[in-house]
């Protein structure tokens, strides 16, 4: 674990009142990612077999101090099974503050042939390293997930299908703070 992170602190909350403080996300140039975060990207194109990804919008951080940093990227997928699928993708990957990669997760847009947005943002994966879990970063990620898909879509972030228990009780959480409607079957932020 990062020495950097006092062990079993918080490294995220919503206030009682539900009115959440971020960092301003900062927009930066591609070769200021570091190489953890696209290596980490890359890992999760191959583990969902993406065959076609382009970078599609200017990467942001937001830095959470000593609470580490979390980048967020945005790319145009592609996945041939033997079908084409097309995405809008976003995503985001969590840093100590010593560089470790302590967590990432992604959001997708489904597209159709010709890149038209027929789906609105959903969650597609989140993770965290099993050192970080309980400590604030899954919820800390949809919050900054729907923070980049409305800035740079326009659209508010949706759970998509929920299957794990885990994302069901963050989603839950943010439904008690406010932040996120119950949405059909499934969440949506507000």
């Amino acid at each position: 674990m990062g020495e950097d992170i006092t062990p079993n602190s918080r490294l995220f909350e919503i206030p009682p009142d539900g009115k959440v403080v971020l960092p301003e996300l900062q927009q930066l140039v591609h070769q200021e990612v570091p190489p953890s975060v696209l290596e980490q990207i890359d890992l999760e194109m191959r583990i969902q077999e993406i065959n076609i990804y382009q970078a599609e919008k200017t990467p942001f951080l937001a830095d959470f101090g000593s609470a580490g940093k979390a980048y967020l990227l945005a790319y145009y997928l592609e996945r041939r099974v033997p079908w084409v699928d097309r995405f809008y993708s976003v995503y985001e990957v969590d840093l100590a503050s010593s560089g470790e990669v302590i967590g990432s997760g992604s959001s997708l847009i489904d597209l159709d042939n010709v890149k038209r947005e027929t789906t609105r943002p959903y969650m597609w994966h989140t993770n965290t390293n099993e050192d970080y879990q309980d400590r604030g970063l899954g919820m800390r990620r949809l919050v900054l997930l729907n923070e980049i898909n409305k800035r740079l879509f326009r659209d508010s972030l949706g759970s998509g299908s929920l299957t794990a228990p885990e994302p069901v009780h963050i989603w839950e959480r943010l439904v008690e703070k406010g932040l996120v409607i119950k949405e059909g079957e499934g969440y949506r932020f507000r």
